[in-house]
């Protein structure tokens, strides 16, 4: 079993009950024990980050291609998800998350999203792994160095 921050009153439990054999992916409201929402089976395993604020950001394979989504910290409600094929904009594979603001990477570079709406912001250049209020830390394209990026909120 794994359990992880998922929000403000969340966490994201995951495992499989070896009783029947299933495997579980639930947002679980943490003071209660009661779940908030089932996460959608074509997307069981996917990485999440919680932007510290007010989303849960996923991202991971999905059935045919990477897929990318938003989801309100607190009720664990539907905020956005990518691909969008009428508006045509791909997924991206999310690296980071913090203070609204998701960043990511594409086959065309790195891209950075709001996290209520999933729509784009400037692109800041860089995907970062992890970011917090002083800095944001990237690996250089070989992916062999570790680089610190000073952040502003």
């Amino acid at each position: 079993m794994s359990i992880v921050p998922a929000g403000p009153r969340l966490v994201r439990v995951s495992g499989k009950d070896y009783d029947r054999g299933h495997s579980y992916d639930r947002l679980v409201d943490a003071g209660s024990g009661r779940t908030v929402r089932t996460m959608p089976a074509d997307l069981a395993g996917s990485e999440c980050d919680y932007d510290d604020r007010s989303a849960l950001v996923c991202s991971g394979m999905g059935a045919e291609s990477q897929v990318a989504y938003g989801l309100d910290a607190s009720t664990g409600k539907d905020l956005w998800r990518l691909p969008d094929q009428q508006a045509d904009r791909i997924a991206p594979k999310v690296t980071a998350a913090w203070h609204g603001r998701v960043y990511g990477t594409t086959d065309h570079g790195s891209v950075a999203l709001d996290a209520r709406t999933g729509k784009d912001l400037p692109n800041p250049g860089i995907a970062p792994i992890l970011v917090n209020e002083s800095a944001g830390l990237a690996l250089d394209q070989d992916g062999s160095n570790l680089i610190a990026y000073p952040t502003s909120s």
